[in-house]
C-alpha cells in the first residue's frame, strides 16, 4: 500500500546511492592520476639530477659531459632534451633538461619535464 505523498519516491534511494558511488569512483580516479603524475615528476627530477651530476663529474675530468648525461638519463627512463655546459674547465655548470614519458591507459602518453644543474659555479638563472 502506498500513501498518497509517497507514490513518486519509489527507487529514489537507489538513484542517490548510484550517484554517490559514481562520484566516489571519479574522485578516486583523479587521485590516482594525480599520484601517477607526482611519481613521474619525481622520477624525472631524479633522472635530471643524476644526469647533471654525472655530466659535471665527467666534465671535470675532461670528458664529454652531455654524452654521459644522455646515457644516465636513458638508464633512468628519461630522454635528455637539452644539455648545456657553461664556463671553463675549472669553473663550470652543466645544465640538463630531461623528458619522462608516461604510458597511461586509453593510449594517453603525456610527458613531464625536469631540469637540473651541477658544477662548480653558481647555478644558471
Amino acid at each position: 500500500m502506498n500513501r498518497i505523498g509517497q507514490r513518486g519516491e519509489r527507487g529514489a534511494a537507489s538513484l542517490l546511492v548510484s550517484a554517490a558511488v559514481a562520484l566516489a569512483m571519479v574522485i578516486t580516479a583523479v587521485g590516482l592520476l594525480a599520484g601517477v603524475f607526482a611519481a613521474a615528476q619525481r622520477d624525472a627530477a631524479n633522472a635530471a639530477d643524476l644526469a647533471a651530476l654525472s655530466g659535471a663529474s665527467v666534465y671535470s675530468r675532461g670528458g664529454s659531459s652531455c654524452e654521459v648525461a644522455a646515457r644516465i638519463a636513458a638508464e633512468n627512463g628519461a630522454h635528455l632534451a637539452s644539455c648545456q655546459v657553461s664556463g671553463d674547465s675549472l669553473d663550470f655548470v652543466v645544465a640538463v633538461s630531461v623528458d619522462h614519458r608516461l604510458a597511461l591507459p586509453l593510449g594517453l602518453a603525456p610527458t613531464v619535464r625536469a631540469s637540473a644543474e651541477a658544477g662548480r659555479l653558481e647555478p644558471l638563472r
